[in-house]
């Protein structure tokens, strides 16, 4: 956390028979602001901003992280990267071939699609538990698997890509709230489980 921008330094070896277009992926998805400075090749450097401050459409690549497109040079080529950020400031640089991203990221967001179903599957669980027995340790078990859900969603990009691709400012801002809500609900339900007020009053 700080109020400082963080540089990172790079750099790619192509020899003259590989391939030259590569694509830079940069998680998290919560960065407020990324910007990657590329050689121009005359001397100089080109400036690329991404982060969640700005609408999801102005990404160059679909995705609920930022990915750049690279045409690495022959040679040796280095790059910087800034970041940014009101959240946790880090940063996981990978580095893809274009031909197989689309693949990679299809496996991805079906393992998200599985562990969030999980997620999902035990809150509706729980949920007809306390519908059936009435009991409230099953009620905020629901509300704390129903709102885990929603701070992954929010946290991993999800709902800038799908629920508000217009509105970075709100799907930012949601983060906070719902991983307040999030905690809060937490210590509400192990409160309720270990029976703390009763136990260690």
């Amino acid at each position: 956390y700080g109020g400082s921008a963080i540089w990172l330094r790079f750099t790619l070896e192509r020899s003259a028979e590989a391939r030259g277009d590569w694509l830079l992926e940069v998680l998290p998805p919560y960065l407020d602001d990324l910007r990657l400075f590329e050689p121009d090749g005359a001397g100089g450097f080109r400036q690329r901003q991404a982060g969640d401050r700005q609408p999801f459409a102005a990404r160059e690549v679909a995705y609920r992280g930022f990915v750049f497109n690279l045409q690495v040079p022959p040679g040796r080529s280095t790059y910087y990267v800034r970041l940014s950020s009101t959240s946790t400031l880090a940063a996981i640089l990978s580095l893809w071939p274009a031909d197989g991203y689309t693949a990679e990221v299809q496996r991805e967001y079906l393992l998200f699609g599985i562990g969030n179903g999980l997620i999902l599957a035990a809150g509706i669980f729980s949920l007809c538990a306390w519908l059936y027995i009435r009991e409230p340790l099953h009620l905020n078990f629901a509300l704390l698997a129903f709102l885990q859900l929603t701070v992954i969603f929010t946290m991993q990009g999800f709902a800038a890509q799908y629920l508000m691709p217009r509105h970075p400012a709100w799907a930012d801002s949601l983060i906070g709230i719902l991983v307040g809500l999030g905690t809060a609900q937490t210590y509400r339900f192990f409160d309720l489980l270990l029976q703390l007020r009763r136990h260690f009053p």
